[in-house]
């Protein structure tokens, strides 16, 4: 089926959806069909400035982007129930697995279930919990945002669904894994809630080892309530030919707390937004995001920390290896508002250029309102130190050996932040290999 309203009915219809969720479905298609793809050339009027600038030096590598080609590619599929894993098999909370954005593994702990906990998939809690889902979906991520954006609104498929009531700690993680096994269209929404003094360690990975090419678009929504706390972890390690485009997005009450470590590895394009808005007092941020860029892969990340109250903190630190023909660009925001007074935010960014034609972009802003904050930024661009290397070969490394040594300690003190062992050695692993290949 073509890339049509009749396409997004279709899949409202096979998914026996709430009417409030079909029309949701067809307002962004129709937002779909009246955005512009982004360039940043697209400067007609003043207030799309700076849609235009967020998209500079990723909007030229559009040129091969066809979304007919990937959505013509849909499988229609009716729901079906998922199979049961054994919880004993892994030290978790619970587990979710997709495939091709169909759920086949689902699991959590009983008595964590009987605590009213809840972990689904979406299109599975959108069935059951239809009021809890129309509540936050896409409130903090409106279908407005950008073209794709509002392509997901409308064909939104795979993702998770996380509800933990007041008072609920989690000893356990919880993961999500998304694959995928063929080259189409992928549409993952994550609905994360978690109420009153509660307590999530929460991870998910991306990953497809096919060749084709393929389109990912990604949106988790995060709603923290007061006294909340969070980690966050995620790999994204999509095929060579894959173009991803993720935003997580976290809204915090007072006293609540989100700690992110970000993995964003694979993709031929790969757009990456991490955003916090801290509403309430007494907030806590502190987000990492690494990456490492191999070929003519193009990596876009994008942080934002919005301060809407008292004594807020946010610290943001990304950190990058770039080698052979790989690009990337960093635009890190924080803007703290007129009632955000005693805040404290700082964001930086250190990358090691690991090849004479493979390039950085760094884009920093901060936005003061008042005048009683603490706030900076710092970037970094740097070759691997001849004084290291020197001191490792001295001491008899090869030379290849200790720039491979040097590469992974730059990265390991954020991957020794990760409280599940193995998490540490996924992102080990992936590091490694990219090192070495």
């Amino acid at each position: 089926m073509s890339l049509s309203i009749n396409l997004v009915e279709e899949k409202s219809r096979l998914g026996k959806e709430p009417e409030w969720m079909r029309e949701k479905r067809i307002e962004a298609w129709k937002t779909f069909k009246s955005l512009p793809m982004p360039q940043w050339r697209y400067l007609e009027e003043r207030s799309k400035l700076r849609y235009a600038e967020e998209w500079k030096y990723t909007s030229q590598y559009f040129s091969e982007l066809n979304l007919s080609k990937f959505i013509s590619s849909i499988e229609f599929e009716e729901l079906k129930a998922p199979s049961k894993e054994s919880q004993e098999k892994r030290a978790r909370s619970g587990f979710l697995m997709q495939k091709n954005s169909k759920t086949v593994n689902i699991t959590l702990r009983d008595d964590l279930r009987d605590k009213g906990v809840i972990f689904t998939s979406l299109k599975i809690a959108l069935m059951e919990y239809p009021n809890l889902v129309k509540e936050y979906f896409m409130k903090l991520v409106p279908s407005s945002e950008n073209k794709f954006i509002a392509l997901h609104g409308a064909l939104w498929d795979g993702g998770a669904f996380l509800y933990v009531p007041e008072n609920v700690e989690l000893s356990l993680p919880l993961q999500s894994s998304f694959h995928a096994t063929s080259g189409k269209a992928f549409f993952n929404h994550t609905l994360i809630i978690a109420e009153p003094n509660s307590s999530i360690t929460y991870f998910e990975d991306y990953g497809s080892k096919y060749q084709a090419q393929a389109l990912h678009t990604e949106v988790v929504e995060v709603y923290l309530k007061k006294g909340a706390r969070m980690n966050f972890f995620t790999i994204q390690d999509w095929g060579s030919k894959v173009y991803n485009f993720s935003i997580r997005r976290s809204l915090l009450d007072d006293d609540s707390t989100i700690n992110s470590i970000i993995g964003s590895f694979g993709g031929k394009l790969s757009r990456t937004d991490l955003d916090v808005l801290l509403k309430g007092s007494n907030t806590r941020s502190e987000n990492y995001v690494l990456f490492f860029g191999r070929g003519d892969q193009h990596l876009d990340i994008n942080t934002n920390a919005l301060h809407e109250a008292k004594n807020t903190n946010s610290q943001t630190m990304v950190k990058g290896g770039l080698k052979e023909d790989s690009t990337s660009v960093y635009r890190g925001r924080i803007k703290i508002g007129r009632e955000a007074t005693q805040s404290d935010a700082n964001l930086s960014e250190r990358v090691l250029i690991l090849s004479d034609r493979a390039h950085s972009y760094a884009v920093p802003s901060l936005e003061i309102e008042n005048n009683e904050v603490k706030a900076g930024h710092g970037i970094a661009v740097s070759q691997v130190d001849n004084d290291q290397l020197f001191y490792l070969m001295s001491r008899g490394l090869k030379r290849i050996d200790a720039e491979k040594l040097i590469v992974q300690g730059f990265f390991e003190p954020i991957i020794q932040l990760m409280p599940v062992n193995d998490l540490r050695l996924k992102f080990q692993n992936i590091i490694r290999d990219r090192i070495e290949r």
